[in-house]
């Protein structure tokens, strides 16, 4: 998608057909000359990025298409860097290129009388339910209407399946609603550390009609870096970047359109997602910032990662009436999706249910790494290295020194690839 869109006038320059992003919104009214840009409560799947250059506004979820189209030299924001490193992305309105921004979750951007502002966006979760009707019900039905809604209109159906709750209840209901269909279940694990693979081929196999294949992340992962940084376009660095990979690429070999996901389950069922967002936050994570942690790592590492290869991510958990859902029973899931995994007990086989396990998405260093290497030396030789930046406790220490050095290689991989001037 790239649209062009003239400030002064207040008209597209483009013909608009509408965004593959199924979050995205784009609104525009000739009858008031108002175009507004939002999205719903996670943020989108992709990238909203937007250039404001001679009284036109530049949309696309592309930074090579926005760069082709717009002529601009494309540098470095190296203010932001510190907040890279730390988190993995940037948050907000900030990308890793100057002058060219992006629509951030929960803020709709509004062009209107030769002027473009930025400003909150007003959600309301209903919290209300039809008399006699219990939040079993509510669950049930709300997850079979977005299963409806966003399914494709083929007899064979892929699943990302791990050996955690969310894809298992995912693949659950899609064999009740679609008993004598194929579907095709998709994993990742690794030659190193945690690998769910095998768990979740036996879970495959107690369905009828359910074929399953996978992969590994290994040290030839590492060997695709630039490309794995060049189909993210600088969106997201974190560790899960290399299962996505080799899902996507798993993926294409097969000829797949589609995967169904269950990403950010764990931020939807999740009490804290749903509070106010904290404007002074710098360092973020999964436990202290659920719906940062959703909207900027977890649904775009997928989405963006699948969408380079041609493939259309399915979020079932983010659709509207599910997130409806997750507010409301805020309180019964807490911090551990207890309601969720009580309605996943409820449905799911005991047989099956017994072997699931919280390490679907878990993703470790140490199959990509050469051990014979120091990384921290090797640290230490990037030229955008900081002899202050501090290793946070998210892992143990060799990991995290890893870590950074895969943070620092992300950056200067992007910079090599994506601008025109380096420093």
């Amino acid at each position: 998608m790239l649209e062009i869109f003239d400030i002064k006038k207040t008209e597209f320059l483009t013909n608009y057909n509408g965004s593959s992003d199924p979050f995205f919104h784009m609104e525009y009214s000739t009858s008031n000359n108002q175009l507004v840009l939002s999205s719903q409560f996670f943020g989108t799947a992709y990238p909203i990025y937007l250039i404001v250059d001679r009284e036109k506004l530049y949309i696309s979820d592309s930074l090579i298409s926005l760069k082709e189209v717009t002529g601009k030299k494309f540098h470095l924001n190296t203010d932001m860097l510190p907040c890279f490193f730390y988190n993995g992305f940037l948050p907000g309105k900030h990308t890793l290129i100057q002058g060219v921004y992006k629509l951030p979750p929960q803020r709709r951007l509004i062009v209107e009388s030769g002027e473009c502002r930025m400003e909150p966006s007003e959600f309301t979760f209903s919290n209300s339910r039809n008399k006699g009707e219990s939040l079993n019900v509510v669950y049930d039905n709300a997850l079979r209407k977005a299963l409806l809604h966003t399914l494709p209109n083929s007899g064979t159906f892929n699943i990302a399946l791990s050996s955690g709750f969310d894809s298992n209840m995912l693949l659950y209901l899609v064999k009740c609603m679609h008993p004598i269909d194929k579907v095709n279940c998709f994993s990742v694990g690794a030659t190193i550390g945690t690998d769910e693979t095998a768990i979740a081929a036996s879970i495959a196999q107690a369905y009828n009609n359910v074929s399953f294949f996978s992969t590994l992340v290994s040290p030839d992962t590492m060997k695709a870096f630039d490309d794995i940084v060049f189909r993210l376009q600088g969106c997201v660095y974190e560790r899960g970047i290399f299962l996505q990979y080799e899902l996507a690429k798993m993926l294409y070999d097969h000829n797949c359109k589609h995967i169904i996901c269950g990403e950010c389950a764990d931020q939807v069922f999740h009490v804290d997602s749903y509070k106010p967002l904290n404007k002074e936050q710098f360092l973020y994570g999964y436990m202290e910032t659920p719906f940062e942690m959703a909207s900027y790592v977890v649904l775009k590492k997928s989405a963006v990662m699948l969408k380079s290869f041609g493939i259309t991510g399915i979020y079932p958990y983010l659709d509207i009436d599910v997130v409806d859902v997750g507010a409301m029973t805020r309180k019964e899931n807490g911090t551990d999706k207890a309601f969720h995994r009580l309605q996943c007990k409820r449905h799911i086989s005991s047989e099956i249910f017994g072997k699931l396990c919280k390490i679907g998405g878990a993703t470790q260093l140490l199959p990509l790494m050469d051990k014979r290497q120091d990384y921290e030396v090797l640290c230490k030789q990037s030229k955008y290295y900081d002899p202050t930046f501090r290793y946070t406790e998210k892992y143990s220490h060799e990991e995290s020194i890893m870590d950074y050095y895969l943070s620092l290689l992300y950056i200067e991989s992007f910079e090599r690839q994506f601008c025109d001037e380096r420093r």
